[in-house]
C-alpha cells in the first residue's frame, strides 16, 4: 500500500477516516497498523474508526475498522460519510456502496443550515440473528439478563452488527459503562459481543441513546445503536417497529424511518455528513502517531462551525429533559 490520503470526518460527532486505496491488495496486518495510528486520541488525528473505500469509480466496496483494528459491518454514521464522498466523487445524489454481507443505499438529501445531510437504507433488522447475541437463545426481547443487572430488561438485534437495548427511566453513564464492559468481557454469555445501548423516552416520536460500542467504548454516537435503538423503542411502544423517531444523543440529532416491507423490518438513518479535514499519512512512520507522518491539509471551517450550532441547539433540548451533557 502506497501513502495514503486521509479524510476526516463525523457523522453526529462519531469522527470516522475515509481512505480511498486498494485495500484488498493489502496486507491485513498493515490495514490495522494503518487504522490504529490514525485512530489514536492521543495523536495529531484520532477517530472512532476509518473506512476503506475501492473503485469509486465502478462499483464502491468498502470495509470498516474499528480503531482497535477489529472489523465490523457496518459504521451507519460513517456510512453517511462515505456515502457523500461517493456521491460527490461519482457526481450522484443516489448510489450503492457494497460493504461486508451487505450492500447499502445512499442519497443525497441537500443542506440544512449549512450542514449536509446523507441517508442510508440499511439491511432488514432482525431480532433473530445469525448467530445467538445472548447464549443458548435465538430470540431475546424485552427480559431480563442477571449477568448484567438485576432489573434491567433487554432486547437484542442485529442491524447487522450485533445489539443489546435496555429502555431506562433515568440514565446513569456509569452504569452503561459497568454493562457494556460486562459484555465485552463475557465470550461465554454474549458469543459474538454486542453493543450495549440504553435508550430514554423524550416524548412520543424523540428518544435519547446512549452506546458503548464494543471495540470503542463510549462514543458520541453510533449509527447502527440508532437504529437498533429505535427498533427496540418502537416495537415495545406497541406499533410493530414502524414509524420514524427522532434519536438525539451527544453527538448531535438524527432521523430513524423503520418501514415494513414483505414481513421486514427496513430501516433509514438519516443526518449529517460532515467534512472536518483532509491528511496525507506516511505509511513508513504511521506507527509513531506522534511523528511527522501526518501532514494536516484542507480543513472544512464553515462545515465545522454550521454543524456546532445545531449541536447547540441538540443539547439545550437535552438539558430541557434533564439529561447532563
Amino acid at each position: 500500500m502506497r501513502d495514503v490520503e486521509v479524510l476526516k470526518t463525523h457523522g453526529s460527532k462519531n469522527d470516522i477516516f475515509i481512505i480511498e486505496t486498494d485495500y484488498e491488495g493489502a496486507e491485513e496486518a498493515e490495514l490495522v497498523r494503518l487504522v490504529r495510528a490514525v485512530c489514536d486520541r492521543s495523536g495529531p488525528l484520532g477517530g472512532d474508526g476509518v473506512y476503506f473505500v475501492d473503485r469509486v469509480e465502478d462499483t464502491p466496496r468498502a470495509a470498516f475498522f474499528n480503531p482497535d483494528g477489529s472489523r465490523a459491518d457496518l459504521c451507519g454514521n460513517g456510512m453517511r460519510c462515505l456515502g457523500r464522498y461517493v456521491l460527490e466523487r461519482r457526481g450522484e445524489t443516489s448510489t450503492q456502496i457494497r460493504s461486508g454481507r451487505h450492500r447499502f443505499t445512499v442519497r443525497d438529501r441537500g443542506t440544512t443550515d449549512g450542514v449536509r445531510q446523507v441517508s442510508v437504507d440499511l439491511p432488514p433488522v432482525s431480532f433473530r440473528a445469525d448467530d445467538p447475541i445472548v447464549a443458548g437463545s435465538e430470540v431475546w426481547i424485552d427480559r431480563p439478563l442477571p449477568v448484567l443487572d438485576a432489573e434491567l430488561r433487554f432486547s437484542a438485534l442485529a442491524v447487522p452488527n450485533s445489539h443489546l437495548v435496555a429502555i431506562v427511566d433515568r440514565y446513569e453513564e456509569e452504569e452503561l459503562v459497568r454493562v457494556g464492559g460486562t459484555v465485552a468481557a463475557r465470550p461465554d454469555a454474549f458469543p459474538i459481543g454486542a453493543n450495549v445501548s440504553f435508550v430514554r423516552s423524550l416524548g412520543p416520536d424523540e428518544i435519547f441513546v446512549r452506546t458503548y460500542e464494543r471495540g470503542v467504548g463510549l462514543t458520541p454516537s453510533c449509527g447502527s445503536a440508532t437504529v437498533a435503538s429505535s427498533a427496540v423503542y418502537s416495537r415495545l411502544a406497541g406499533n410493530a417497529g414502524t414509524g420514524r423517531l427522532t434519536v438525539r444523543n451527544l453527538g448531535g440529532s438524527a432521523k430513524v424511518v423503520l418501514r415494513e416491507e414483505d414481513g421486514r423490518l427496513r430501516p433509514t438513518l438519516e443526518g449529517n455528513a460532515t467534512f472536518v479535514h483532509r491528511a496525507n499519512v506516511r505509511l513508513g512512520d504511521a506507527p509513531d502517531a506522534g511523528s511527522d507522518a501526518f501532514v494536516l491539509g484542507e480543513s472544512f471551517a464553515a462545515e465545522i462551525a454550521a454543524y456546532e450550532n445545531v449541536e447547540a441547539e441538540n443539547v439545550i433540548r437535552l438539558k430541557e429533559k434533564g439529561i447532563a451533557v
